[in-house]
């Protein structure tokens, strides 16, 4: 596994397939999962990562570049650049290791992210299931999902998955928002009170999602097939990391 300052903390403790095969002979893939990086390849991963740190999104891919594609470390990487400069290569990147039992889940991630730009509902929501399967405890891979889920009008199952991203990062502002923007679309002021409270929402962040919440109410009206906008409401961690762990490592 990469150690980095980027690095998306919480590796899978369960197996990571989505389906299919005996769940022991999973785990075991995914213990297998330990980093091939040579000294030098690492070194240069390390240099991306602090240039993507200082927003140097072009730089960091140069460096990444010049490391080839024969580590599927690094195509993740790249994927993740290349889809947070909005380039369309990222597609390709993600899909190159999707299917590799180490890096399927923040593919799938990644994947389900590039869907819902294109305001793909239903890949999105395929795809961060298969993410939220491989990573379970890894915080934004439950808000995106349970973004997409509130947009599918499934609201139980939208709850629970940004209620978990929510106390996985300790109140994380992107899921506090998503879930208290739920709760306003439904007009539950109670379990919108008690977030506020606890913690600590100012009138302002109630007001600014209050003026979201018609924009929400169209956007769920098109991810169920009633209407066409063709621009997906924000709500994800739409923010991608260098140095997803591998998953089954800790």
């Amino acid at each position: 596994m990469i150690v980095t300052s980027l690095l998306l903390h919480g590796c899978a403790a369960l197996p990571t397939g989505g389906g299919g095969g005996d769940g022991a002979e999973q785990h075991t893939a995914a213990l297998d999962c330990a980093s091939d990086l040579g000294t030098e390849t690492r070194m240069a991963m390390q240099m991306a990562e602090e240039q993507a740190m200082e927003g140097r999104w072009y730089a960091a891919l140069a460096e990444l570049d010049a490391l080839g594609t024969q580590h599927d470390e690094v195509v993740l990487a790249r994927g993740q650049i290349l889809s947070r400069i909005g380039h369309e290569d990222a597609r390709d990147a993600f899909r190159q290791v999707k299917n590799d039992p180490c890096h399927r889940g923040a593919a799938h991630h990644g994947l389900g992210i590039l869907s819902l730009r294109k305001a793909d509902y239903a890949a999105a929501e395929e795809h961060l299931r298969e993410a939220r399967m491989a990573l379970p405890n890894v915080s934004d891979v439950r808000n995106d999902y349970g973004f997409v889920l509130m947009l599918l009008g499934k609201d139980h199952d939208a709850e629970f998955e940004l209620r978990t991203a929510l106390e996985l990062d300790d109140g994380r502002s992107r899921a506090l928002e998503n879930l208290m923007l739920l709760y306003l679309s439904r007009g539950e002021t109670r379990p919108l009170d008690d977030l506020v409270r606890e913690h600590g929402a100012d009138a302002e962040m109630v007001s600014r999602l209050n003026d979201r919440v018609d924009r929400l109410e169209a956007t769920r009206l098109e991810a169920q097939g009633e209407i066409i906008l063709g621009q997906p409401l924000d709500g994800t961690a739409d923010e991608f990391e260098l140095g997803i762990p591998n998953e089954g490592v800790e």
